[in-house]
């Protein structure tokens, strides 16, 4: 029986969250909607910068939007007014959903960058203004050192365009890169703790489960890498390029192929 249906009026390309009775979905008319849970009645919208085509994140009454763009927002919950935007740099586009775990979220870039802020930090007027015109007379030579844009906690280069969301336990966010790079960054300094290359395109956005990093490739490979030092513990074969990030309930874990088969694995004995 169908209870409601809200019509947005244009693409959408992600998942919704639905926290306390809220509906959150983006769009791709560059916007975020907030829909009443019980009815479908919009609550407020937001406008981003470009085309909000991942689900995105709740912390703490806030929401945290990843646009096609190159900028993160950070808007009120309850309102849709914007408390954070935070800008990557010309060029650099959000590769994914924004991952937050306390007051840090986690995302990665094309052009191969991975960043951590601090969601809860808070953008006023004229601060985006004075960063621009710092960064400029950075360029010209007239700073000896760059600005530093607020809630920027770290970010590092890896390599690769990133284009699947961090994967953050063990105090460790989990990464890889389109052209087969998985790195295990410190979640506290962006440290790296170590670099595999799979040699093979990643298909499917990484999966941890215990102690176990799961990676799905083009070359229809599940591999299993050991989430302390990026050895490789185990792999399996599907019959064509993984589609979908491998899930783990209990002992089995469930692989999706693009050849159209449904996997359940388990260790043998």
């Amino acid at each position: 029986m169908r209870i409601w249906e809200a019509d947005l009026a244009h693409p959408i390309l992600g998942s919704p969250i639905v926290v306390l009775g809220t509906v959150y979905i983006g769009t791709a008319d560059k916007k975020l909607h907030a829909l009443d849970a019980a009815t479908g009645r919009r609550r407020w919208a937001f406008t981003a910068h470009d085309w909000v085509v991942d689900a995105v994140a709740y912390a703490d009454k806030r929401v945290v939007v990843a646009s096609r763009s190159s900028r993160i927002h950070v808007v009120s919950a309850d309102t849709g007014r914007e408390r954070l935007v935070y800008d990557t740099g010309l060029g650099r586009h959000l590769g994914g959903a924004v991952a937050i775990q306390g007051d840090r979220a986690y995302f990665g870039t094309v052009w191969g960058r991975v960043w951590a802020i601090d969601w809860q930090a808070t953008t006023y007027p004229l601060e985006r203004a004075i960063v621009f015109w710092k960064s400029n007379l950075y360029v010209w030579g007239m700073l000896s050192q760059p600005p530093v844009q607020k809630a920027t906690v770290w970010s590092r280069r890896v390599g690769g365009d990133v284009i699947h969301t961090p994967a953050i336990t063990h105090d460790t966010a989990y990464v890889t890169t389109s052209r087969g790079k998985v790195v295990a960054l410190d979640t506290g300094t962006g440290s790296t703790r170590w670099g595999v290359d799979l040699k093979t395109d990643i298909t499917a956005a990484q999966t941890v489960a215990g102690t176990s990093v799961l990676v799905g490739a083009a070359n229809g490979a599940v591999v299993g890498l050991d989430a302390r030092t990026g050895a490789v513990r185990w792999e399996f074969r599907t019959a064509g390029e993984v589609s979908g990030s491998p899930i783990v309930v209990g002992t089995t874990m469930y692989v999706v192929s693009s050849e159209g088969s449904l996997y359940a694995v388990t260790r043998a004995g």
